[in-house]
C-alpha cells in the first residue's frame, strides 16, 4: 500500500478526496492535514462547527469514518519523508507556498 496524505482534507475537495479513496486497493490515507486552525485536533472535531454543533461535511455520501479520530497535522509543519503520495486539495495561493516545502 502507498502511504498518503491529504492536503487541505477539511474543506470540500479534500472531503472529496477521502470519499474516492475510500477503501482504494493500493492508497492507505495514512495523514491529513489543514490550516493551523484545524491541527491538533481529530478530524471530527476540525470539521464540526463550534457553534451548532453541526458537521460541515459538504459530500453526499456519508463521512468516512475511518478517519474520524485522525489527527489533523498543520500543513506547513508536516513531515513527509515516510510518505509516497501527497493529495494537494489547497487554493492555489497557498500551493505556490506549501507544495515546494513538500518536495523537500
Amino acid at each position: 500500500m502507498l502511504k498518503a496524505v491529504i492536503v487541505g482534507a477539511t474543506g470540500i475537495v479534500g472531503q472529496q478526496f477521502l470519499v474516492a479513496l475510500k477503501n482504494h486497493p493500493w492508497i492507505d490515507i495514512v495523514a491529513l492535514a489543514a490550516s493551523e486552525r484545524s491541527a491538533g485536533r481529530t478530524y471530527k472535531e476540525a470539521i464540526t462547527d463550534a457553534q451548532s454543533g453541526a458537521l460541515r461535511w459538504f459530500c453526499q455520501e456519508p463521512p468516512i469514518e475511518e478517519v474520524m479520530n485522525v489527527p489533523v497535522q498543520n500543513a506547513t509543519e508536516m513531515d513527509v519523508s515516510a510518505l509516497d503520495i501527497i493529495f494537494s486539495a489547497i487554493e492555489s495561493d497557498q500551493a505556490k507556498i506549501l507544495e515546494p516545502i513538500c518536495q523537500r
